[in-house]
C-alpha cells in the first residue's frame, strides 16, 4: 500500500513530465545556440508544430497509453492497440490528432496491426532503428516496478520497449533510465542513484557488445579526473588550498 508521500511522488513525476513535454513542443528541433538566444521561460505555443500553449507530444500520449493499460489490467497486445489508436484516431492526444511521430515508431505501429506478430517483436531491431522512442514513454514503470526484482524489472522494461524499439542499444538505455528513476524514488542521492543504475545495467548486459556505446554514461566520474591535463598540478593546488583554509572553517 502506498503512503501519501509515495502517491505525491507519482503525481509530481507524471505531471512534471507532461509540463516539461509541453514546454518543449514549440521549440523541438531548435539548436542549442537558438535556445541560448531565446531560452524557454514559460509555456508558449505554435513554434515548431504550430500547436497552442499547453500541448503535449507523442511522448506524453504514449505514456498515457501505458498508464491506462496498467489500470485496465496489463496486456502487451492491448498496449499495442492503444498505440495504434493514438496514431489512427488521435487517442490520448490533446486535440484528437497525432501531429508528430517518429519513423521507427510509425513502422513499429504498422507491424502491431499484424496480429500474427507478437507485440514484443514489432519494434525495429536493426542498428538504424535505434532511438529514444521507447525511453520517452516509460517513466510510469519506475513507480510500477520499484518493488520487483532486478531481473523482473529488466524483463518488463524490455517487453514494453520492444513494442517500438527492440535493438539491444535501445533496451540498455531504457533499463538505465528506469534503474536511475527507481533509485531516486528510494531516496538515494543523484550520485548514488547514478552508481546503482550503472551497476545494474552492467550486471544485466555484461555480455552485450552494445554496452560499449554507453561508455561515457557508465564511466565512474572519478575516471574523468585521470584524463585531465596537468592532473598532478591541479591535485597539488587543491591540496594546498585545503591546507590554507583548514581551521578557518568551523
Amino acid at each position: 500500500m502506498m503512503n501519501e508521500e509515495q502517491k505525491e511522488l507519482v503525481y509530481a513525476g507524471i505531471l512534471g513530465f507532461v509540463v516539461g513535454d509541453a514546454l518543449g513542443v514549440p521549440v523541438e528541433f531548435e539548436s542549442r545556440e537558438e535556445l541560448k538566444q531565446n531560452p524557454v521561460s514559460g509555456m508558449t505555443g505554435y513554434g515548431t508544430h504550430h500547436q497552442p500553449p499547453g500541448t503535449w507530444s507523442d511522448d506524453s500520449s504514449l505514456m498515457f497509453c501505458l498508464m491506462e493499460t496498467f489500470v485496465a489490467g496489463f496486456d502487451l497486445r492491448k498496449l499495442g492497440n492503444r498505440f495504434i489508436n493514438w496514431l489512427d484516431i488521435g487517442y490520448w492526444t490533446p486535440y484528437g490528432k497525432a501531429f508528430d511521430v517518429g519513423i521507427g515508431t510509425r513502422k513499429a505501429i504498422d507491424r502491431l496491426r499484424d496480429t500474427s506478430i507478437h507485440p514484443k517483436d514489432a519494434g525495429g531491431s536493426a542498428e538504424k532503428d535505434n532511438g529514444n522512442g521507447a525511453s520517452m514513454r516509460i517513466l510510469p514503470l519506475c513507480f510500477a516496478l520499484q518493488n520487483q526484482s532486478l531481473e523482473e524489472r529488466v524483463s518488463f522494461v524490455s517487453d514494453v520497449s520492444s513494442l517500438t524499439h527492440k535493438h539491444p542499444r535501445s533496451l540498455i538505455g531504457s533499463t538505465f533510465l528506469i534503474e536511475l528513476g527507481i533509485a531516486l524514488l528510494q531516496g538515494k542521492s543523484i550520485p548514488e542513484s547514478n552508481q546503482i543504475a550503472q551497476d545494474h545495467t552492467k550486471t544485466i548486459f555484461h555480455d552485450e557488445k552494445e554496452l560499449s556505446h554507453y561508455k561515457r554514461l557508465l564511466m565512474d566520474p572519478k575516471e574523468w579526473i585521470d584524463v585531465l591535463a596537468r592532473k598532478e598540478d591541479i591535485m597539488a593546488l587543491v591540496d594546498s588550498f585545503v591546507k590554507s583554509i583548514n581551521g578557518t572553517l568551523a
